[in-house]
């Protein structure tokens, strides 16, 4: 027979093993829930040429951020203020 300290001990270990569980169960479905919610009407191909737009999309992001910082460098390296220069938008 456990003694009391014993039976607490097992006690808490098996609540621990039973939250982890249900924090993993839980995990799991948000997951899957959210891979579906995504992916649910794709095929192969359609997830190859997402993956493939959304590479394509982080280098052209990269890419705008270093043009950017470039333009501020000549920005500074001329002397122009960023506040006098006229921000020209395309209407459409």
């Amino acid at each position: 027979m456990a003694t009391g300290w014993l039976q607490t001990k097992r006690s808490f270990a098996a609540f621990l093993n039973l939250a982890a569980a249900r924090i993993w169960l839980r995990d799991f479905v948000n997951r899957t829930y959210n891979w579906r919610s995504k992916y649910g009407g794709m095929d192969a191909s359609l997830m190859a040429e997402m993956k493939v737009m959304a590479e394509e999309n982080r280098r052209l992001k990269k890419m705008y951020a270093e043009m950017a910082m470039q333009n501020e460098l000549l920005k500074d390296a001329l002397g122009i203020e960023a506040a006098s220069a006229p921000l020209v938008r395309a209407q459409g």
